[in-house]
């Protein structure tokens, strides 16, 4: 899979050890039952929108880093799974994008390598104009994290709020937004692509995927 990391740091050396315990527990699956298990979450993603936080999205990731590693992304092997997800250009990982509040200027962006897999020019017209508006009001609302000393005192003498303030009216706009993005933007995804994974979390706010919950989603208790 791709990484734009500097592989001589030892950030990135840590990092491989650490994937690497991750994946041992695929060591002895041979080539065919890797490939399986790829073709059969494939199957399970089509149609479907998928949370990034779900288990199995980490599960289908390290699965696919591990089929890398092994050379078994090949165009003959991809044979094997669902045709509506080709190999990506960027790192022949099955085609998956994840819609971020970053839509309006990274498009959809790759699953596996991050890099950008879906520009916002090849969105259908109306959906490029509901994400650029969503990722733009998402980018105003959240740039507050990042506001430095000058910038929170100018905000509090315009607004009349101490940045305490300001801060929590941001963070309750992010987590509607991101609302809005699974109840309003995600489902038209699927009218054109055959899977979409949504980002349904801020750790810059501390938004949890719990958080974002639709009042219509059904109470089950274990």
């Amino acid at each position: 899979m791709g990484c734009c990391c500097n592989r001589n740091t030892e950030e990135y050396k840590q990092r491989v050890r650490w994937l690497s315990e991750y994946h041992a527990v695929f060591d002895h699956l041979s080539n065919e039952k890797l490939l399986e298990h790829e073709t059969d979450l494939l199957n399970i993603f089509k149609g479907q929108s998928v949370r990034l936080s779900h288990p199995m999205i980490k599960y289908f990731q390290m699965l696919t880093a591990v089929c890398a590693d092994r050379d078994l992304l090949t165009p003959q092997n991809a044979q094997k799974f669902p045709k509506e997800f080709p190999l990506a250009s960027c790192c022949c990982g099955p085609a998956i994008g994840i819609l971020t509040p970053f839509v309006h200027k990274a498009g959809l962006i790759c699953l596996h390598c991050q890099e950008t897999l879906v520009p916002l020019e090849d969105f259908p017209q109306w959906l490029r104009e509901v994400c650029e508006s969503w990722g733009s009001n998402y980018e105003k609302w959240s740039s507050v994290v990042r506001w430095n000393q000058e910038q929170q005192a100018r905000a509090e003498k315009m607004s009349g709020k101490p940045i305490g303030a300001i801060y929590e009216d941001s963070y309750f706009q992010c987590k509607d937004l991101l609302k809005k993005e699974a109840a309003e933007i995600v489902p038209g995804f699927l009218e054109h692509y055959p899977s979409i994974v949504w980002q349904d979390f801020d750790p810059a706010f501390n938004i949890r995927p719990e958080d974002i919950i639709s009042e219509e989603t059904p109470v089950q208790l274990f």
